[in-house]
């Protein structure tokens, strides 16, 4: 029964179930799992003359008079009179005349809501109603009422209903954790818990389901790493690499050849990576470091032991901005080893119809990559940049096709110890946690609202003036996109472009198209634009040398996380940088982020 479709249960017809399907629930379970996103306190049942403003409560009383008022074709006020033994009081709906058929002077009802003063006396403003009958529990009132994940035409209240219907089959669902499990750690049973997190009886029963059904998500996610791990401990890599003395000597010259020394974690990180590759076992490792760490570099030592192995390494990004960004770099560092380095994006049509000639580095999009026509059975190492934004489906492709190679997958988002343990434990994890030497801390700061005419002429004199480029993120694309007062990117490329009528300014954002926008970035890397007005769209991985300079709008809106990857677009090149915010509330969040320049 639980895994049946949901289309079994009465009053689910086929319009009600691709509701539901919206919502990912397509089977009574699904149903069943479907928790309250947050609940309503009513349980306090009172009485009129009892009543306190802004005090969530439930009242008792009977419907005195209903008088339904009409303002015009498109509005109407319904005024019922309601009284107990205590007194009497006025409850107010608008555009619902319907009710006059359900609570007729007479009926007993309940009524749940947060009452608010009116001319001088307290009332209720659309309160939620239920009709007192015999032998039927409220469902709606008079109780911790939950509000659920809903969509067009499924609100709570048809949750509620619904679920309450078919709660009774939770008993049926089986209980994983032992009997004795659940009385060492004080923990109710899965059908208590299911049934609690629905109807919760008292706020002590509710925070016990939530502590029930939140171990098994984490369990759950435990389980699905260790069987993970246990799959990938079984597989062998498709080629196997080695490393002779003059190979090794290869690789310890290259590093001595590098405009800069790598870090202690570089040089712990690299000998992780290399020790993985020369083993008898698929590497699957997570690079994680923050922004300007030297990822790239641990990157390009992997690839480089496997093309002297005479086996191909590729390099997998997001967007074609960034798979140019990577070939410019890795052309640069690799020229003197005379090693290829071919760039595949949607643009290099040609490439597909060649075949790879010597062993090298491709650096690819991954839109690009997956590809029946591209030879790919030489990849002995695959590098997966912004490890993030690479789906399941693509994952898949490799495994269905027996690639099989070593895996080094790299972020920016720092993981801390506990999650990698709970969550990502099927993955070895290296860190970068310093930055290299010639990477300098970007100076931050809050810029007051009156002070930003005599910073646009600081940023015109110091940034605009030295051929030098700005970066203006906002929060939102378009004003209309908020009920608040925000500065939107459209509305601020408009007013930049009066302010500094001589320098060339442009625009990007997420509803621009993704040709157009790699043209934008690829004109700001050239250092044909001044000012780039931008969303968060160019908040990962995008290195803009030129530019020094980042401001911030409405910065209170960006998460803290995000706010450091932004900051992070400025300054790659170790010159002096900066970044600016413009809030209107200096909340702890913002002073956190001046104080602070480690991500993890």
């Amino acid at each position: 029964m639980l895994q049946k479709s949901i289309s079994t249960l009465p009053g689910i017809g086929p319009k009600t179930q691709t509701r539901l399907e919206k919502l990912k629930i397509d089977t009574v379970e699904n149903l069943l799992h479907h928790y309250p996103r947050h609940y309503q306190d009513f349980s306090k049942l009172t009485t009129i003359s009892s009543l306190k403003e802004n005090l969530p409560t439930t009242i008792k009383v009977k419907i005195l008079n209903f008088n339904n008022q009409y303002r015009g074709r498109n509005l109407s006020i319904q005024r019922v009179l309601v009284g107990d033994q205590t007194g009497k009081t006025l409850v107010t709906w608008f555009n619902q005349p319907f009710l006059q058929n359900t609570l007729k002077p007479g009926t007993l009802v309940y009524l749940s809501g947060i009452p608010g003063r009116f001319r001088q006396q307290i009332q209720f403003n659309s309160p939620d109603y239920e009709l007192i009958l015999k032998n039927k529990t409220a469902l709606h009132t008079k109780r911790i009422v939950p509000i659920y994940p809903s969509t067009a035409g499924l609100n709570s209240k048809w949750f509620r209903k619904t679920i309450n219907q078919t709660l009774h089959l939770s008993q049926k669902i089986t209980d994983f954790l032992p009997p004795k499990t659940l009385k060492k750690h004080n923990l109710i049973s899965l059908e208590t818990a299911l049934k609690q997190i629905h109807q919760p009886s008292t706020q002590d029963s509710l925070q016990k389901a939530r502590r029930r059904l939140g171990l098994n998500e984490v369990l759950s996610f435990q389980l699905n790493s260790y069987l993970k791990k246990k799959s990938w401990s079984r597989q062998t890599p498709r080629f196997k690499l080695s490393l002779e003395k003059n190979q090794e000597k290869v690789l310890n010259d290259f590093i001595k050849s590098l405009p800069f020394p790598l870090t202690k974690s570089q040089t712990k990180a690299w000998k992780e990576l290399k020790k993985d590759l020369l083993s008898q076992k698929v590497t699957n490792r997570l690079l994680q470091g923050d922004v300007g760490s030297g990822k790239t570099v641990i990157a390009l030592l992997g690839s480089l032991l496997s093309v002297l192995n005479g086996r191909f390494s590729l390099i997998l990004v997001p967007t074609n901005i960034l798979a140019q960004q990577h070939y410019r770099g890795f052309k640069n560092f690799l020229k003197k080893l005379n090693i290829p380095v071919y760039l595949l994006t949607s643009k290099e049509k040609a490439f597909l119809k060649k075949k790879l000639l010597a062993p090298g580095i491709i650096i690819s999009t991954q839109a690009a990559f997956f590809q029946p026509k591209l030879e790919k059975k030489d990849i002995a190492f695959l590098v997966i940049d912004e490890q993030h934004r690479f789906g399941v489906k693509q994952r898949a492709f490799l495994t269905k096709n027996k690639l099989l190679p070593h895996f080094l997958t790299m972020t920016a988002t720092p993981i801390p110890r506990t999650m990698h343990l709970a969550f990502l434990s099927w993955l070895d994890v290296s860190s970068l946690d310093q930055i290299p030497q010639n990477k300098r801390q970007v100076q931050s700061r809050i810029v007051p609202e009156k002070k930003r005419n005599i910073f646009y002429q600081w940023i015109n004199q110091k940034i605009l003036s030295q051929k030098q480029q700005l970066l203006v993120i906002c929060p939102l694309v378009d004003q209309q996109e908020s009920e608040n007062p925000v500065h939107s990117a459209k509305e601020e490329f408009e007013k930049l472009k009066k302010i500094f009528p001589k320098k060339r300014t442009d625009l990007i954002h997420g509803k621009i198209k993704k040709e157009k926008q790699e043209k934008i970035l690829e004109k700001m890397h050239k250092g044909e634009t001044d000012i780039l007005v931008a969303t968060s769209v160019i908040e990962v991985g995008i290195a803009l040398p030129q530019t020094t300079a980042i401001v911030i709008e409405n910065a209170e809106l960006f998460g803290l996380a995000q706010l450091h990857q932004l900051r992070g677009r400025v300054g790659r090149r170790g010159q002096e940088s900066y970044c600016f915010l413009f809030s209107k509330q200096q909340n702890k969040r913002l002073l956190s982020f001046l104080k602070t320049k480690d991500g993890l």
